[in-house]
């Protein structure tokens, strides 16, 4: 904003001073007739050309004024939202074998709430031990940052176990997007995408649950997998749409379930609420009820630069019709 004002400033300033110069040389008829190479028998012609430039200058002036007046803020519903999605390795399960895994229902949860709020802000965390930033909260106005800039980003950097780690350590990750909203944020989201398959220590969530309270945060926890189980696939090298095997551990297949009484849990401990993975549509009625309304202002940085072509036509006029000598 104060770039914006600095450079306001001085593109008015030099319009102010193209245009004085340009009226006191309009004073000075005999001095323009010499810049403008015009004899002084062709008074007429001089004349219409300084009449001319004096009213494209005013007609010029008042449209951009009347224009930027017109200007007002934009009112949208928004909010920061951060989704904390789980990498590890128990989201790769499938049940059957071949269809969307935790991650990919994951991916297609935030792109729902992406299309259907696009005027949010977003940041989105993913964790398995450790809890990585891929997305930043931005105040852009033109929201490139935010969830355009996910929907473009989301399938690099959400993957099985893009985050290095074993094991899914929910309770910091929970304390960390937590504390991590700005301190202007009037209404703060936290969604969270997991099975439920967590390795950290139980008395750690009492910190998790404690940071999500005092930083006025709603907890909203989408469970992804199966409760009846499912198994890990692996895939072929050379053809990635072929299952060759499921992960084992000493010989026996590793069944991964959806934990969801857990996540009832913690939803119920922080204050927040539980959706089951079909349940998409319930989750973004939540989003849509905890917007709220904003005043956005439509105009940027390079707003300004609006006033340069007047500017220098004006600036011009000074140099070409300069009469302070």
């Amino acid at each position: 904003m104060g770039q914006e004002i600095t450079v306001l400033i001085i593109v008015l300033a030099l319009s102010v001073v193209g245009l004085l110069a340009l009226t006191r040389g309009l004073l000075y008829r005999k001095n323009i007739e010499k810049r403008l190479w015009v004899p002084k028998k062709n008074i007429l012609r001089s004349h219409g050309l300084r009449m001319a430039y004096f009213s494209i200058a005013c007609v010029s002036l008042a449209a951009l004024l009347i224009f930027a007046s017109s200007e007002k803020p934009d009112s949208v519903r928004t909010a920061h939202v951060t989704f904390l999605t789980d990498v590890s390795k128990s989201m790769a399960a499938e049940r059957p074998l071949g269809s969307k895994n935790g991650i990919q229902k994951s991916k297609a949860a935030i792109e729902s709430v992406c299309s259907t709020f696009p005027d949010i802000h977003t940041a989105l965390y993913a964790f398995t031990r450790i809890t990585r930033s891929h997305a930043y909260f931005s105040e852009f106005n033109s929201n490139q940052y935010n969830c355009g800039y996910i929907l473009k980003t989301i399938n690099n950097v959400l993957n099985v176990e893009s985050v290095a780690g074993d094991g899914s350590n929910i309770a910091e990750a929970l304390s960390i997007a937590a504390t991590s909203f700005p301190k202007e944020s009037e209404s703060r989201i936290l969604v969270l995408l997991t099975d439920g398959e967590y390795t950290n220590n139980d008395k750690e969530f009492i910190r998790a649950f404690a940071d999500i309270k005092s930083e006025n945060v709603l907890l909203l926890i989408m469970g992804v997998g199966e409760e009846s189980g499912a198994y890990i696939p692996i895939y072929d090298e050379l053809d990635s749409g072929k299952i060759i095997d499921v992960e084992r551990r000493k010989e026996k297949k590793i069944v991964v379930a959806l934990r969801s009484e857990t996540l009832r849990a913690i939803a119920k401990e922080s204050g927040g609420k539980y959706f089951d993975e079909d349940d998409q549509g319930k989750l973004i009625f939540e989003i849509d009820s905890n917007l709220i309304k904003k005043e956005e202002e439509l105009q940027n940085f390079y707003s300004s630069w609006r006033l340069a072509p007047l500017a220098s036509f004006l600036l011009m006029g000074f140099l070409f019709f300069r009469s302070l000598v």
